[in-house]
């Protein structure tokens, strides 16, 4: 018996519809790129192959729906999303902390937060 996993997550138009210039454009398409890199890797680490998209080693322009050959479990691919999703963030709160210094951050909470409750994945 041969298994496939279908995989999406989002919401991928909420978050390039917050963009309001052509670099914030950009800059999601790159995460959201990235994110499906992420978990197109994470599926060949596990053996998986890719069927769709046809290019996984591209990581520009990545789309959000991934069809694989093979079980890929659905809590693997919810870690690997949250955590790519998590260094992306740190990344970012960790350079505003560094460049803007003069004020006290209480944010913590917030940032926790939307590391873990911005996307929604499907698994099938």
């Amino acid at each position: 018996m041969v298994v496939y996993t279908a995989i999406t997550f989002s919401p991928v138009q909420g978050f390039i519809e917050k963009s309001r210039k052509l670099r914030d454009l950009y800059g999601a398409s790159l995460i959201l790129s990235y994110l499906s890199k992420k978990i197109v890797d994470s599926a060949e680490d596990n053996q998986c192959k890719i069927i769709s998209p046809g290019l996984p080693k591209l990581a520009k322009g990545m789309p959000n729906r991934i069809l694989i050959k093979g079980d890929f479990p659905q809590e693997l691919v919810k870690e690997t999303l949250v955590n790519s999703w998590k260094k992306v963030l740190w990344e970012c709160k960790a350079w505003i902390e560094s460049h803007v210094s003069d004020v006290v951050y209480t944010w913590d909470r917030d940032w926790e937060m939307w590391a873990t409750h911005t996307w929604e994945f499907f698994w099938g």
